[in-house]
């Protein structure tokens, strides 16, 4: 029964850290768990177990809470790739931008100087850490929405000037 609720207690965390990976991951367990706990029930009352038919139904609200939830958010994802566009082109960017999500940021945002250095300027662009936008849902900690939002706005204002020097060294 212990197991159970470990396993309960690590699937919730990753569902709240991660949804869409856990909906993938976790909801096939959550619905054979769920068929478990009847079992474990039955024993309860029979035998000198360490837990008791309440424990077992509490166990299995749990569960089903967290069946439900995984159920929203697979539901939700594959809402999120059919609106993108059903084409494996979609799907790969939005599977880049859920990675992105999930790697924590290379630097503070704090430390990122406001005027862009010259090595920035004259880079490809490509190593610039950037996580898109939320539309939909809550950012992890507003200091993710902080990072997101500052490295975006300072992106929007470098790209242009890296465009720019790279027409003026090609024209000149």
């Amino acid at each position: 029964m212990k197991v159970l609720w470990n396993f309960y207690n690590f699937a919730k965390f990753v569902t709240d850290k991660m949804p869409s990976q856990a909906s993938d991951q976790f909801l096939q367990m959550a619905r054979n768990v769920s068929l478990v706990i009847p079992v474990l029930k039955a024993k309860a009352s029979t035998s000198d177990q360490s837990y008791t038919e309440e424990d077992c139904e509490e166990l299995a609200g749990k569960f089903s809470e967290l069946k439900n939830v995984l159920q929203e958010y697979k539901t939700r994802r594959e809402e999120a790739i059919r609106s993108v566009g059903s084409t494996a082109k979609s799907q790969r960017v939005l599977a880049a931008m859920e990675r992105r999500w999930r790697e924590p940021p290379p630097n503070d945002f704090r430390s990122i100087p406001d005027i862009p250095t010259v090595e920035e300027l004259l880079a490809d662009g490509r190593s610039v850490f950037l996580r898109a936008s939320l539309s939909q849902g809550k950012y992890p900690s507003a200091q993710d929405y902080l990072d997101t939002q500052f490295r975006l706005l300072r992106e929007d204002f470098v790209d242009p000037l890296r465009e720019g020097l790279k027409d003026y060294f090609l024209i000149k």
